[in-house]
């Protein structure tokens, strides 16, 4: 099994975030480039298909993994910390397996799974909560404990909503652009 795609993806991945050609003044924050991370190197962490990528606050971060269906945590090392989920339809379970992952507060990421959105506890390796999301809504950042999707529905003229939890209606704001 080849591990160094991954980490070439990886360091591929950060260097485009980082790499700005424009002038910046200089009381604006900007990304610095980062050493390249490797992976550590058994059948547990091996990462088959990398669909999402969240560095959380503690500089921890975790990969989601679609063809093992789970999402990965690592350490700033490379070391794998351990991993949630699998294939299924049950408690931790993951219909369709992990994509997109977005770093939320403290160890939570917002994880798409087909038609849903999970925030899933990579310390404790559990799921918080798990709703359905319409097939607009593109998740795109967090803020706080809020997933924040961007959703362009012509009916509400909403084009932003804040989900923080299962049952949570989905505040919106924002009008079409």
């Amino acid at each position: 099994k080849a591990r160094t795609p991954i980490v070439i993806w990886l360091s591929t991945l950060l260097s485009l975030a980082c790499t700005d050609a424009r002038q910046v003044p200089a009381d604006i924050s900007v990304l610095t480039p980062l050493d390249p991370v490797r992976l550590e190197e058994t059948d547990a962490a091996f990462v088959g298909e990398p669909t999402g990528f969240a560095v959380l606050e503690d500089g921890t971060f975790a990969i989601s993994d679609r063809r093992n269906a789970i999402l990965h945590h690592f350490a700033t090392t490379g070391a794998r910390l351990g991993g949630t989920g699998r294939r299924g339809e049950g408690p931790n379970e993951w219909v369709m397996g992990p994509t997109l992952a977005v770093a939320g507060r403290g160890h939570t990421v917002f994880v798409g799974d087909g038609p849903s959105i999970r925030a899933v506890d990579v310390l404790a390796k559990r799921f918080q909560w798990s709703r359905l999301r319409s097939a607009r809504a593109i998740a795109t950042s967090s803020y706080g404990d809020a997933l924040v999707l961007v959703e362009l529905d012509p009916a509400t003229g909403a084009s932003i909503h804040l989900v923080t939890g299962p049952d949570d209606s989905s505040r919106s704001g924002g009008p079409l652009p």
